[in-house]
C-alpha cells in the first residue's frame, strides 16, 4: 500500500468532508455573483472599475493563499505518513 492510499478512502468522516466542501462550493458561487452585483447598485458606472479590481484581486490573493497554506500543511503531513506507515 503507498502512503497516499490512505488519503483516497472513503471512510466515517467522508460524508462531514463531502458535506464541507460542498458548502464552500455553493458559497463561492453565490458570493461572486452577489459581491459584484452589490458593487454595481452601490458605485456609479464611471466609479465601479476599482472596486470591481480590488474584489477580483481578493479573489485571485485569495486562491493562492489558500493554495499556499494548503501545500504548507499537506506536503508535510504526507511526509510524517510514510514515516509513521
Amino acid at each position: 500500500m503507498k502512503h497516499h492510499d490512505h488519503f483516497l478512502r472513503t471512510g466515517p468522516e467522508f460524508p462531514a468532508t463531502f458535506r464541507c466542501v460542498r458548502g464552500v462550493g455553493i458559497d463561492e458561487a453565490v458570493l461572486a455573483p452577489a459581491a459584484f452585483s452589490m458593487i454595481s447598485d452601490l458605485f456609479a458606472p464611471e466609479k465601479r472599475g476599482r472596486p470591481m479590481a480590488a474584489i477580483s484581486m481578493a479573489y485571485s490573493i485569495g486562491g493562492a493563499g489558500s493554495a499556499i497554506l494548503a501545500g504548507l500543511v499537506w506536503v508535510p503531513t504526507l511526509a510524517l505518513s510514510s514515516v509513521l506507515s
